[in-house]
């Protein structure tokens, strides 16, 4: 099988574009990012530098030694990015290479020069691919990949959105404000969930979008008006920023509400919302904010700001009405703490395989229920339980907490979150913060868990800490440790 596998690694795509004696800068640019991203893998001592030797001349950098085993890396891997994060590095120009990367499920190639897309067609295990600030016209080649579900495109120079139609499992979708008038020739985009569009230009209304029956969040930039909001029902999350709106008619149609922003350069009235009963958050920036009591009729507002998108701390609504609205202001807590514990705190730890324990670290959407997305609710249930986590945590240490931890939060669509342990103080109260924690969890309407890291070796202590205390890295479950063989082993240390 060894044999096999060998000789087609030998014959693939990949290898025969790099060994080609006619091989143009370009394509071996890419070729060379390629290997560079995956060298640390294939050679002990990579060369960080390798691939700035190659300037003027990357077909030189390319040898049958390096081709072969980056690419039987580059061919198991499930997530890519060559996506430019700067001005000075050079930007690609062709994906050809990528072609036979067919086990890829994320793919990253913002802020390039790419024009065709056809080398990613037979990726038909893509789910996320975002292609924003390139050269993209023609997204035919995208109809082959079926299992589609996040796609940015936004400042492309795209002359038709048709394909989009074609996606059946396309959720989320990220465009610019200049390819609003070209999208609007799509009928029906019925899959799509989230939808965010940005830029400098400004959008008329909504009254030319697709029918899009399942949209939950819109986020756009420098809306006019908000005529045609009401055509999407189905809206629980709506940010309009840096818009020129004067009125709010039509989200009083928006009876499934529960998170709005509005920024807009002029004044704004309140009345519309007075019958939105699931508004659980409202932020207002504009230089005048009307009729704040319109909002005292809603039975499950948790949050009401308003303000001036230029000053922070200038509040532009009537004070007293403001005080009298927060007083009326119901907690988060209603909505994400449980009636009653689901279980108890318990310190047993179970011992897994690392690639069980990296499963909700990097891969899948830990407690996510089906038809969920990434919308207002969502975020404000991940902030409430960080606010929770904090309050336990000062609560035990009776002090500031900067040198002992760090609450960097998570980033995707899952229900995990993150703490770091830095100073020995919380090293040796380790038992206490892992019960406290799971206090927390325990009580959370929904199912959480907790990336736990004792980064001793970063933190001020380090030149204090006994021979024994050792990094670890768990997940913190209400009821139960996660960890692999090796960190169980420090961990269980840090516990005695």
């Amino acid at each position: 099988m060894a044999g096999v596998f060998w000789r087609k690694t030998e014959q693939s795509h990949f290898v025969r574009l790099a060994l080609n004696s006619d091989l143009d800068e370009e394509t071996a640019y890419t070729i060379c990012q390629l290997i560079n991203a995956v060298g640390w893998k294939i050679r002990k001592k990579w060369d960080w530098n390798w691939l700035e030797k190659g300037r003027g001349n990357f077909r030189s950098l390319i040898s049958h030694s390096l081709a072969v085993p980056a690419w039987r890396v580059l061919a198991e891997t499930d997530w890519f990015s060559l996506q430019t994060t700067d001005d000075e590095t050079r930007r690609i120009t062709t994906v050809a290479p990528l072609e036979g990367m067919t086990s890829l499920r994320s793919l990253i190639l913002q802020n390039n020069e790419v024009s065709d897309l056809q080398p990613l067609a037979k990726m038909s295990k893509l789910k996320h691919l975002s292609i924003c600030r390139n050269k993209v016209s023609d997204l035919s080649p995208l109809v082959h990949l079926q299992s589609l579900e996040e796609l940015t495109l936004a400042h492309n120079p795209i002359e038709s959105f048709d394909v989009l139609e074609q996606l059946p499992k396309l959720r989320s979708l990220a465009l610019s404000n200049d390819q609003v008038s070209s999208l609007a020739r799509c009928k029906c985009l019925p899959s799509i969930q989230v939808m965010e569009i940005t830029g400098e230009a400004l959008v008329d209304n909504l009254t030319n979008f697709p029918e899009m029956p399942s949209l939950k969040v819109l986020k756009i930039y420098g809306l006019k008006e908000t005529a045609g909001i009401e055509r999407f029902a189905s809206l629980s999350t709506l940010e309009l920023i840096y818009g020129e709106l004067s009125r709010l008619d039509g989200l009083e149609k928006l009876k499934g509400l529960t998170h709005l922003e509005a920024w807009s350069s002029h004044p704004l009235s309140l009345r519309p919302l007075s019958t939105v009963y699931a508004l659980r958050r409202v932020e207002i920036l504009a230089p005048e904010v009307a009729d704040v009591p319109a909002l005292s009729r809603l039975p499950v507002l948790h949050e009401f700001s308003a303000g001036d998108k230029n000053d922070s701390e200038k509040i532009t609504c009537n004070q007293a009405e403001l005080e009298a609205l927060c007083k009326s202001l119901t907690p988060w807590a209603d909505e994400f703490k449980a009636p009653d514990r689901k279980t108890s705190p318990r310190l047993h730890v179970e011992i897994v395989s690392q690639e069980t324990f990296d499963i909700y670290d990097s891969k899948e959407s830990f407690g996510i229920k089906p038809g969920e997305c990434e919308d207002g609710m969502f975020k404000s249930e991940r902030q409430w339980l960080e606010s929770e986590l904090r309050s336990t945590l000062e609560g035990n240490f009776k002090e500031d907490l900067d040198g002992d931890f760090f609450l960097p939060g998570m980033t995707g669509f899952r229900r995990s979150d993150r703490l770091v342990l830095y100073s020995l103080r919380a090293y040796e109260s380790v038992r206490e913060i892992i019960t406290a924690v799971q206090g927390v969890l325990c009580e959370a309407r929904n199912e959480w868990i907790i990336y736990f890291q004792a980064l001793l070796s970063e933190g001020a202590d380090f030149e204090k800490l006994p021979d024994d205390a050792q990094d670890f890295t768990v997940w913190i479950y209400p009821d139960k440790i996660m960890a692999t063989k090796e960190n169980a082993a420090a961990f269980l240390e840090a516990m005695d």
